[in-house]
C-alpha cells in the first residue's frame, strides 16, 4: 500500500504520494537487484486532479477507487465528501481518501474519508502506518521551517531510506496556490532507487537506467 500526506497552510494545500513501479523477485534470471515491473493497476498514480480547484488522492482497492473517481465528475464539489464514504460503503471496501475542494475565494478546505469516517482538517494522512511513522520521525528532526519544503523533504528521506517493500520509487507532488488559481502538479518528480537518486524535470527527456540490469526507461512529463 502507498503513503499520502496532505496539508493546507494558509491559502496553500499540497499532497505528497509515492508511486511504486518496482517489486522484488525471487527469480534469479532478473538483474537489478532481482526488480520487476509492477502491473498498471498496481502502480498507478495515486493522486488525482480533477477540476482546477479540486483534487483527490487514494490508497487502496485501485480498481475500486478508480472506479469511484471517475464517478465524481458528475457530482457537486459540496456532496462529493458524502458520496465518498457512501461509496465506500456500498461497495464493502477499506480503501481510504483525501479530498481538497477550494471555494471561490481560495480557502482550501481537506477531507479525510473512509467507510467509518468522513472529518474535515488542515492535515491528513492515508496509506502505509510503517511508512506514516518513518517519515513523521524525519519531520519532527528536520529544521526546515517551511511547511511544505519540510513535507517534502522528510517524504523524500522516508523513501530513500525504507525498508517497506510497497513503498518507493517515485514522489509525485500536487499544490493549489492562490498565484496558480489551480491544483497544478509539481514540475518534476523525485526517484529514489538502489543506485542513485535523480530529479527529472517537466518538458524534458531524462534518462534512468543501470548497467547491471541493461534496462533503459526514458519519460517525458508535461507541465500541467
Amino acid at each position: 500500500m502507498s503513503i499520502i500526506i496532505a496539508k493546507i497552510q494558509n491559502k496553500e494545500c499540497f499532497f505528497f504520494s509515492d508511486t511504486k513501479v518496482s517489486i522484488k523477485s525471487n527469480d534469479s534470471t532478473v538483474f537489478g537487484e532481482q526488480k520487476l515491473r509492477l502491473a498498471p493497476e498496481e502502480g498507478s498514480l495515486k493522486i488525482h486532479i480533477l477540476q482546477r480547484r479540486m483534487s483527490i488522492a487514494f490508497a487502496g482497492t485501485v480498481a475500486i477507487c478508480e472506479e469511484i473517481i471517475q464517478s465524481l465528475f458528475k457530482k457537486q464539489p459540496n456532496k462529493i465528501p458524502e458520496y465518498l464514504q457512501e461509496e465506500l460503503i456500498r461497495k464493502n471496501d477499506d480503501s481510504e481518501f483525501i479530498l481538497a475542494l477550494v471555494d471561490k475565494d481560495f480557502n482550501p478546505r481537506l477531507f479525510k474519508i473512509d467507510q467509518k469516517k468522513c472529518e474535515e482538517g488542515n492535515s491528513f494522512w492515508i496509506g502505509n502506518q510503517n511508512a506514516f511513522s518513518e517519515f513523521q520521525s524525519f519531520f519532527v528532526e528536520s529544521d526546515i521551517s517551511g511547511l511544505m519544503e519540510k513535507t517534502s523533504r522528510a517524504f523524500q528521506q522516508m523513501l530513500e531510506n525504507t525498508k517497506i517493500p510497497t513503498i518507493g520509487d517515485f514522489v509525485i507532488g500536487c499544490l493549489f496556490a492562490e498565484k496558480y488559481s489551480s491544483f497544478i502538479y509539481e514540475d518534476s518528480i523525485s526517484f529514489a532507487g538502489s543506485f542513485k537518486k535523480i530529479t527529472i524535470s517537466a518538458n524534458e527527456w531524462t534518462q534512468i537506467g543501470n548497467e547491471m540490469n541493461r534496462m533503459k526507461m526514458v519519460l517525458l512529463l508535461y507541465q500541467i
